[in-house]
């Protein structure tokens, strides 16, 4: 088995705690410019991902047209078809 203690030097502690300073608030932002973020980062996702499925839609129509042509081009050119 493994054990083990936890000793913290809490003077240290607290005096490195009393150097701490506060963060400076550099902008205030107000929960409607949030909220038209995350719609906007929201409609540019759906934006990307109906382009995207677009795009493999049209590629399967492709792969599918071109796999009947070849069927349609081995049937006109193959040797029993004569």
């Amino acid at each position: 088995m493994f054990h083990i203690e936890i000793q913290n030097d809490h003077e240290a502690i607290a005096k490195e705690e009393h150097q701490y300073r506060e963060t400076p608030i550099v902008t205030k932002v107000v929960a409607q410019e949030i909220q038209d973020n995350y719609d906007l980062i929201k409609s540019e996702g759906l934006h990307i991902i109906r382009t995207e499925l677009k795009a493999i839609k049209v590629e399967q129509d492709v792969n599918a047209y071109e796999s009947r042509s070849e069927v349609k081009w081995e049937e006109k050119n193959s040797p029993n078809s004569i």
